[in-house]
């Protein structure tokens, strides 16, 4: 997938594809743009099994120690998957938590066809001793809505 960005022209890829080693076919997610790798998730059947972030853009990537990616039911009786990550190099450290809710199903029209859409809202939460963002921050919060479209995309 290509995202573009049209304020500024910035694009970044997203590639999914399968790796076979020893026998075990894993499937990589990997994050990129004109710069560098920023993130790769490494997957064996449905489990998460690696990781890796390059917060320095150094080519130099951190190994993710997993604290937990579960299902769990919230204070309405609604199920979430909350996943939470941290790595760390040194005395440097960044966490994720993000969660996932499923709002419902709807059709997407895209290109005056119909397709079945999965729309889901993302919670993501970081913490760092040394990214920051743009106003400074080293923690950051985005509440994402997405929809998932089967053979479509994201």
């Amino acid at each position: 997938m290509v995202r573009l960005n049209r304020n500024n022209g910035d694009t970044t890829y997203f590639d999914v594809f399968y790796k076979k080693v020893d026998g075990s076919i894993f499937l990589v997610q990997c994050t990129y743009d004109k710069n560098a790798v920023s993130d790769s998730l490494i997957f064996l059947g449905r489990q998460l099994v690696d990781y890796y972030i390059d917060p320095p853009n150094n080519r130099r990537f951190w190994k993710a120690k997993r604290i937990s990616d579960t299902l769990m039911i919230d204070g309405n009786g609604e199920l979430n998957e909350v996943s939470e990550f941290r790595w760390e190099e040194g005395s440097n450290y960044a966490f994720v938590k993000n969660r996932n809710k499923i709002l419902g199903d709807t059709t997407l029209h895209w290109s005056g066809k119909p397709y079945s859409a999965i729309i889901t809202r993302s919670i993501v939460e970081t913490m760092s001793n040394f990214l920051l963002t743009p106003d400074g921050n080293h923690n950051f919060r985005i509440d994402v809505i997405n929809y998932l479209c089967r053979h479509l995309a994201l």
